[in-house]
């Protein structure tokens, strides 16, 4: 069943039977190892097709409670797989959820380091305009002043 093939491939019957009777199981032994079954399933088939009698299972009883194992081996390996694939999910989307929330970090604190900028280059803004005004508004006042100083001048001359 693991290999596609009987364990005694002869092309005639007779053949067949001297192999058996000679216990030639070589060839069916690498066929197992090269099956790709799990390891435990071809131990079982080995240990069925042992030379020896004394080295194969005792009966069908004895079969049947190594195949359960197995089986029960299978669902436990089966949950173990389930288990750790819902953790590795959880660990993704908790990276996920990490991540996101480090990239909402990032953009409110450019969002306020730019409101900041903003904020910064107004102010100066408005300090250059208000001392830009003073400027031309003491400029004006000079000015004022110079002709009165002309103005009078010209009144203590007369």
């Amino acid at each position: 069943i693991l290999t596609g093939r009987p364990p005694y491939t002869a092309t005639t019957r007779d053949a067949r039977y001297f192999q058996a009777v000679g216990g030639e199981t070589g060839p069916a032994l690498t066929r197992l190892d090269a099956s790709g079954a799990d390891p435990e399933v071809i131990a079982l088939a080995k240990d069925c097709l042992a030379v020896n009698s004394a080295d194969r299972p005792r009966d069908a009883a004895e079969v049947a409670a190594r195949t359960r194992d197995y089986l029960a081996s299978l669902e436990e390996r089966r949950k173990a797989a389930e288990i750790a694939r819902a953790e590795a999910q959880a660990r993704a989307e908790e990276e996920a959820k990490r991540a996101r929330v480090e990239r909402s970090r990032r953009r409110r604190t450019l969002a306020l380091a730019a409101s900041v900028l903003a904020l910064m280059t107004l102010a100066a803004g408005t300090a250059f305009w208000v001392y830009t005004q003073r400027q031309a508004q003491l400029a004006r006042f000079e000015r004022q002043l110079d002709r009165a100083i002309i103005f009078l001048e010209q009144a203590e001359q007369d």
